[in-house]
């Protein structure tokens, strides 16, 4: 039987007893019958090489199987932007979480090692030094408590403290939380057009008073004198900070002059996880009117309302039902000392905007945009690794698209790793109170409060962003979710300052170099910047001009990536000089042993022949009956010595079993 592969006809060997009688041909054409981007089945491809390769790398960095598959999804968001939907379907890009699972049991534990705390402690000061030797002073270290106290300020962080007036106004503090031992990061940041924008950071194992008091003091020690909008070490005007008391306490130590309220987003997310979390025992349909009677007390815009609305809720009969719930509203009505803003007087402060929902908005839009989720934070290594590398990023990204007009790319971007919204219809989604759903999917029944952002899935239930809130933005038009476009040319030039910094300052200190250079070194620089000039005159397009700048490398790298490549090729010519050299030897031996055994068999052949008295095929007479027929074989023999053939020698035997057997030696030989 014959198959057709590649062009090619392959014999198959079967035993199948109908192929001499029926012979067939297979041909494959390759035509499927199904879509081959469907994702159905695309969730079945086997997983890249590359990406396996990746995941062991985030696994010795010290990410688990989850953090490893969401900061993948992450990434993929930001390298495929609207294909994102996608590539995410494709098992071939993007794994399911039981494949990493058993990609970190079964490989990882067995065949790597987990990196030691001295390990970790030199990766993180080389990291450290590596990004301070590029960017500038950006990142600071202090040991408190026996423990490693990191703060951060990238550049884009610096531009947000000179730039944006509300970073002297407000600034929200939320630190993301984890297992005990692991690293928290606490995370200042303040509102902006453009949603919420990071001021500074740092990382810590421990949330005491010392420590949080370290991290502010060296955050600000890398902005210096023009923090917080030229406020400086005074500080903002206003903190809003989470319930936690060290963390009050630090800001008041250090930044004295600041006011502080308790952040009601985060009041509210604590009584949103505290209703929806299966232990606080409140039927379903009370949930909703709960949170409801929750966000009238914290809105109330005077003390008197807040009574009112408080003395209203203790008689509420739905509250009444349950004791855990009325103790809750107790509780939080006592502490409105920390979060109640009619306690605040915004008049010495001079805010804008100064109403409880404007902040309320704020801060639900600010807290949207935060970096790191709880289950992320693990290692010191890895949290700086993702603030150093994917913060900024995902920042300048954002004031890129929106500068362009990509606003729904910059939505998209927000919510990395939302995909598979198609399953979600408006017809199939409940609307109680304004801008409060319920919906279902495969995994069940969840609520959804747009007004808020939380969610009851797991991702959206701390606050973060999920599908479901991303699938009603899309379906209902929510505006407050979306980001607007740009009102006029200077903000603009602001957002590419943001995510560029000042280029025109930048090229300005470049040519400053080379004059500088041009004058203290003529011969070293005259023939390079006439060459430059040369050939940047022919280029008399601007798109012709931006790829010679993009082909522009650093001397240094290059040269190194060529010694590298240099040295490559000598050692594997070295390695193949020496292979020849010995097959040359082996070869010569294999001919020496080759001619030897020639000569020799060349003799027993002559010697034998003479023993039966065979008479050569040139002479006329033949010994014995001459009726009697002998067959005689011709041989032609040709004993080779290495490097040397010798001439053909003919050598005339009789055809017998034993001259047969020396012919075929011969022959072979």
């Amino acid at each position: 039987m014959w198959m057709c592969y590649g062009g090619k006809m392959n014999a198959i060997i079967s035993n199948d007893g109908h192929i001499p009688s029926w012979p067939t041909t297979i041909v494959f054409s390759w035509a499927h019958n199904h879509a081959v981007d469907d994702p159905q089945f695309l969730q079945f491809r086997d997983v890249s090489p590359s990406v396996k390769e990746k995941f062991i790398k985030l696994f010795q960095d010290g990410h688990s199987a989850s953090s490893a598959l969401k900061l993948h999804k992450e990434d993929l968001a930001k390298e495929h932007g609207e294909n994102y939907d996608k590539i995410v379907a494709d098992r071939h890009f993007c794994p399911d979480l039981q494949f990493c699972y058993r990609l970190y049991y079964n490989i990882f534990r067995k065949k790597t090692k987990c990196i030691s705390k001295k390990k970790v402690n030199q990766l993180i000061q080389e990291k450290i030094t590596s990004y301070n030797e590029e960017n500038g002073d950006c990142i600071l270290s202090k040991v408190v408590d026996d423990e490693v106290v990191i703060a951060i300020v990238t550049p884009f962080m610096s531009r947000v403290h000179s730039t944006v007036p509300s970073a002297g106004q407000v600034v929200f503090m939320d630190h993301s939380t984890g297992d005990h031992g692991s690293s928290q990061l606490f995370m200042m940041m303040t509102d902006s057009w453009a949603g919420g924008l990071p001021v500074g950071c740092f990382i810590t194992r421990s949330d005491s008073t010392q420590a949080i008091i370290a991290g502010l003091q060296m955050v600000q020690e890398l902005v210096g004198d023009g923090s917080f909008y030229g406020r400086g070490k005074d500080g903002p005007q206003l903190f809003l900070t989470d319930n936690l008391e060290p963390e009050r306490v630090a800001i008041s130590s250090v930044y004295p002059s600041s006011k502080q309220l308790l952040c009601i987003f985060h009041v509210l997310r604590s009584f949103w996880q505290f209703l929806f979390d299966g232990q606080s025992q409140v039927d379903v349909q009370d949930k909703i009117h709960l949170f409801q009677l929750m966000k009238s007390l914290l809105n109330a815009a005077t003390e008197a309302d807040m009574e009112t609305h408080f003395n209203l809720i203790q008689i509420n009969p739905v509250v009444c039902k349950y004791e855990n719930v009325f103790h809750h509203f107790q509780e939080i009505f006592g502490q409105r000392q920390l979060w109640a803003l009619c306690h605040m007087d915004f008049q010495e402060l001079s805010l804008t905007g100064n109403t409880a929902n404007n902040f309320l908005d704020a801060a639900v839009l600010v807290l949207k945009d935060r970096l790191l989720k709880q289950s992320q934070v693990v290692q010191t290594l890895q949290v700086l690794e993702l603030v150093t590398n994917k913060l900024d990023t995902l920042f300048r990204t954002r004031m890129e698209d929106l500068a362009e007009g990509k606003v729904t790319r910059a939505l998209t971007r927000r919510y990395v790793s939302i995909h598979s919204l198609s399953a979600y219809k408006q017809d199939s989604i409940t609307q109680s109170p304004p801008l409060t759903f319920i919906m279902s999917d495969k995994k069940g029944t969840h609520t959804v409060d747009m007004n808020v952002g939380l969610c009851t899935c797991q991702s959206g239930i701390s606050g973060g962003t999920c599908k479901h809130q991303c699938a009603l933005i899309r379906l209902y038009n929510i505006q407050k979710w979306k980001f607007s476009t740009v009102p006029n040319e200077a903000t603009k030039k602001w957002l590419l300052y943001l995510a560029q910094g000042d280029l025109l300052a930048d090229l300005d200190k470049f040519f400053q170099r080379l004059k500088e250079g041009l004058s203290r070194a003529p011969a070293t620089f005259t023939r390079p910047v006439k060459k430059f000039l040369h050939q940047s005159a022919r280029c008399e397009s601007d798109s012709s001009l931006a790829q010679a700048l993009l082909s522009f490398k650093p001397q240094g790298s290059t040269s190194s990536v060529f010694v590298e490549r240099q040295k490559k090729r000598q050692a594997n010519h070295c390695a193949e000089s020496q292979r020849n050299k010995v097959a040359r030897v082996e070869e010569s031996a294999d001919l020496e042993i080759s001619s030897q055994e020639t000569e020799r068999s060349k003799m027993e052949a002559q010697q034998r022949c003479q023993d039966k008295d065979v008479v050569p095929a040139n002479e006329t007479e033949v010994s014995g009956d001459p009726e009697e027929e002998t067959d005689y074989v011709n041989i032609n023999v040709s004993p080779v010595s290495a490097g040397d053939v010798s001439s053909i020698q003919e050598v005339t035997l009789p055809h017998s079993p034993e001259a047969e057997d020396i012919t075929n030696n011969a022959v072979s030989l």
